[in-house]
């Protein structure tokens, strides 16, 4: 186990912890699983910012990241579970103004919802989210739209790509971005 996972829990909660995740992502019916190492390495990377995940739906790798300690709010227009709070995107930057990070799980396809969000959040802080974790497929694929992926390769650096557990003919990753120092 490494550091992180002291920090976080006892090596039996998290072995239990990790059984969970396994089972959950052994089930059909989600994009964006992702194994327990790689929901390790998003916690390390988000450290102790405090994040807001957009577009959430049921929230599935969003509440194995806040056994892991992270400090996430997750919402969603059409919420899944009683732990998704029903806000749009845009809604969910304007109520909580002070998060410092972004995290999307499958933006939908040619949708603005992503970079939106990335762009009110600036509107309302003076600034760009600190660190963004991105799920889905890269350019030219699936989710979200080209200014979202534009604004990614522009304002950020991209730190670590997660390839997530996928079905055929998926591409999707967890992609891990930090604003550029000016």
């Amino acid at each position: 186990t490494s550091n992180l996972t002291l920090e976080v829990a006892g090596d039996s909660d998290l072995g239990a912890l990790e059984e969970e995740i396994e089972r959950s992502n052994a089930e059909v019916g989600f994009f964006g699983k992702v194994s327990f190492r790689g929901l390790l390495s998003v916690r390390a990377f988000l450290g102790s910012t405090s994040v807001i995940s957009l577009g959430s739906g049921a929230a599935v790798n969003e509440t194995f990241l806040r056994k892991l300690g992270c400090d996430i709010i997750s919402t969603d227009i059409a919420p899944e579970s009683g732990d998704v709070q029903e806000l749009d995107a845009l809604s969910a930057v304007a109520a909580y103004p002070t998060r410092t990070s972004l995290y999307f799980s499958w933006p939908p396809f040619g949708d603005p919802m992503a970079v939106d969000a990335l762009r009110r959040h600036k509107e309302l802080t003076g600034s760009l989210p600190q660190k963004v974790v991105y799920i889905g497929e890269g350019m030219g694929g699936c989710t979200a739209d080209d200014a979202f992926h534009n604004a990614l390769d522009r304002e950020y650096d991209l730190v670590q790509e997660i390839e997530c557990l996928r079905f055929h003919d998926v591409r999707d990753s967890v992609y891990l971005y930090e604003r550029k120092v000016s």
